[in-house]
């Protein structure tokens, strides 16, 4: 296998059952045994790991030029809050100060909230499942 680059992203915003999210778990003890029989790859998840659940807050372009603090952005979902989140265009430049941790914190409020109004609460709460299935692997290559 020549890549050797993942990012590895089960998808989230769908319920899953007690059965897929055993699944999950064991392909991602597949994955490590496949990486552990010295088949060394890296995982672009330990760079991006956010302690909020459901995202990455990191810097993200969208089709658009725009660019927004989350990749939960560029779900279809979230078009209507776009202009709301955006903190760039590519033409216009910065927005805001990315580098203000109370913009940054007031962000990430906005996404949670935001991911509130747009899902169930039963999706919602599958996805702190896959979210800690994900971490638990991630965190087995740390």
């Amino acid at each position: 296998m020549w890549v050797r680059k993942f990012n590895l992203l089960p998808t989230y915003y769908i319920e899953w059952s007690k059965k897929s999210l055993k699944e999950l778990n064991e392909g991602f003890s597949k994955i490590r045994d496949f990486y552990n029989a010295w088949n060394k790859f890296e995982l672009v998840n330990l760079e991006n790991y956010s302690k909020t659940s459901f995202f990455n807050n990191w810097l993200v372009i969208d089709y658009d030029w725009e660019l927004f603090l989350s990749n939960i952005i560029l779900s279809w979902r979230f078009d209507k809050y776009k202009k709301e989140l955006s903190v760039w265009n590519i033409f216009d430049g910065f927005r805001v100060d990315v580098s203000d941790k109370d913009f940054e914190e007031n962000y990430i409020g906005k996404i949670h909230y935001m991911t509130n109004q747009e899902y169930s609460k039963e999706v919602l709460n599958s996805v702190i499942y896959i979210d800690k299935i994900l971490n638990n692997f991630v965190f087995k290559f740390k």
